[in-house]
Order: structure tokens, then C-alpha cells, then sequence
């Protein structure tokens, strides 16, 4: 459905004569839209889960946790993957909608320009980032960060690592959280509180401190894409390129040994990197807002 016309449903239930209510029951409320509009994401969370754990009992046994999961990890959650679209799909047509419908993703009247724009920001903004982080002290939050990136640079299966990476995560993701969860939550929150509450649950399925604000940044602003183009297709291509960065990085890492270290240590470099993906994820930004002579996908203001 489209989310204005949710929007104006709501005000129309709220014009309507309801009756005040208790702070009990807002509170009851907001708790009861939240767990309806997280079930998609636990939903996701149990198929993938499960299917790791009946992988691990097949294959994995023989290698231990973390060498499995390096091994066959990313098929077993693509697997996941593909069975929470299943249910998803399941789930919308027996609701007399359709699972399109249901995650705001559609295909009709895109913009060429506009996609690109959001895969040049992800990937400008993703380099910013990056090099920020990497030049700060590998100790405390920074060093964690750092070891769980280069585990992912450990993956054996290198065709499924790059899909998951670039196609996959961004696809699930943004249809569980931006089109999903946000929609629903759309439905009986105001648009703000409903952001917060996406990202903050986004972020904090990710991990530790610095990558919960890294993925807290990124949530906010495919999430603000996504409310003002009421169509995720644009975040999922901005969520790639966000994703696509790493993923370079991983494929030079293991063709050139030693390149990691080399990159680790020449920080000019990672700051000139940083510094050119800062101005064309900017750049994007000021294309975007002049082309549709309103407001910032960031913000959300109006000028």
C-alpha cells in the first residue's frame, strides 16, 4: 500500500472520535505494532539459524564453529535467505496482498539516474566511513571492529561470499527492515519514531559499537531514501554499494598477499580514499536534492 495513503488512513481513524487513550495502553500499543512489525526480521533470524544449525550437524562437525562457518556459512544463510522469501511470499498472498505490495518494492517508472546516484553515494559514503574507522587506534571498540571485518576477508566460498555481499544481504535486508518493518510501523507511528526504531533494531543486530554506528548512519538514510521514494528498490542498490567496498577490498586482499597489511599501514592513502568518497557520496546528495527540488533523503527537511 502505498505510504501515503497509510498516513491518511491514520489520521482518518484519529479524526474519527476515538478515545483518549491511557499511557498503559499507548504503551501496550507501540509494543504490540513493534512485535508485529519485527516478525518478517525473526522470521529471517529462525530460517537462517536453523539451517546453520542442520549444516552444521551435516558438514560441519568435522571442522569446528568458526572454520564452518568461514566454509559454508554463506550458503546455508542463503538458503536461509531464500526460505524467508518463501514464507514472506506465503504469508502476503494469504493477506489478499502481494509480497511486492507488502515491501514496497516496485518496479514501474525508476530512474536510471536515481539508482546510480544511490549506488555511488553507498559507495562514496562507505569509503568516508571506512577510512574514518581505520584511522582511528586499533584498541577497545576500534580493534573489535576491525578483527570481525577481517573475518569476513576469510571466506572460502568466493562466488556466494560476493552475491551475499553485493546482492543477497542488501536484497533480504532492505525488504525485511525498510520494507517490511518500516512499512508496518509506518501504519501507527509517526514517520520519525518509526525511523528510530527501524535503525536502532538494524544496527544492533549488527554487532559491536562501531559497527552499530557505521549500520546506524547507513539505516537512517537508505531510510529516509526509501519513505521519500515510497519504493525500497533505490535503497537496496545504495545498501550494495555500501556493501560493494568490502567486498573489492576482500577480492584484492586475497589475489595480492600482503596487500592488507600494505593498505593498514599507508594511512595517506586511506585518508585521500576516505576523502574522494566523502565528496561523491556528497556530490550524489546535492544531485539528488537539486533534482527533486525538495528535501535531503538524510534529513528528511524541506527547503
Amino acid at each position: 500500500m502505498n505510504l501515503d495513503l497509510k498516513r491518511k488512513l491514520l489520521i482518518f481513524r484519529r479524526d474519527a472520535g476515538e478515545e483518549e487513550l491511557t499511557s498503559q495502553q499507548l504503551i501496550y500499543g507501540a509494543l504490540r505494532d513493534l512485535a508485529y512489525a519485527i516478525r518478517p526480521t525473526l522470521t529471517y533470524i529462525l530460517c537462517t539459524m536453523t539451517l546453520l544449525f542442520l549444516g552444521f550437524l551435516m558438514v560441519g562437525l568435522g571442522f569446528g564453529v568458526e572454520e564452518y562457518v568461514n566454509r559454508f556459512g554463506n550458503f546455508f544463510v542463503t538458503l536461509g535467505t531464500f526460505l524467508t522469501f518463501h514464507r514472506l511470499f506465503s504469508k502476503s498472498k494469504k493477506a489478499g496482498h502481494t509480497f511486492f505490495e507488502d515491501a514496497s518494492l516496485y518496479h514501474e517508472n525508476l530512474s536510471f539516474k536515481k539508482t546510480v546516484g544511490a549506488w555511488i553515494f553507498g559507495i562514496g559514503a562507505s569509503l568516508a566511513v571506512s577510512a574514518v574507522i581505520s584511522l582511528l587506534p586499533r584498541v577497545g571498540a576500534v580493534g573489535v571492529y576491525a578483527d570481525k571485518v577481517s573475518n569476513i576477508y576469510k571466506q572460502w566460498d568466493v562466488f556466494l561470499s560476493l552475491a551475499a555481499s553485493v546482492l543477497f544481504t542488501p536484497l533480504v535486508e532492505e525488504i525485511i527492515f525498510r520494507g517490511y518493518m518500516l512499512n508496518r510501523l509506518l501504519v501507527k507511528w509517526d514517520e520519525r519514531a518509526a525511523m528510530i526504531a527501524t535503525t536502532l533494531i538494524f544496527a544492533i543486530l549488527h554487532g559491536s559499537s562501531i559497527w552499530f554506528i557505521y549500520t546506524f548512519f547507513m539505516g537512517w538514510v537508505i531510510g529516509r531514501l526509501s519513505i521519500r521514494e515510497d519504493n525500497i528498490f533505490y535503497g537496496i542498490f545504495m545498501h550494495s554499494g555500501f556493501n560493494l567496498t568490502s567486498t573489492v577490498l576482500w577480492l584484492i586482499y586475497i589475489n595480492y598477499p600482503g596487500s592488507q597489511e600494505a593498505l593498514a599501514g599507508n594511512k595517506f592513502l586511506i585518508f585521500l580514499l576516505g576523502l574522494m568518497g566523502g565528496l561523491a557520496a556528497f556530490l550524489m546528495w546535492r544531485l539528488y536534492k537539486n533534482s527533486t527540488g525538495a528535501g535531503s533523503a538524510i534529513t528528511g527537511k524541506t527547503v
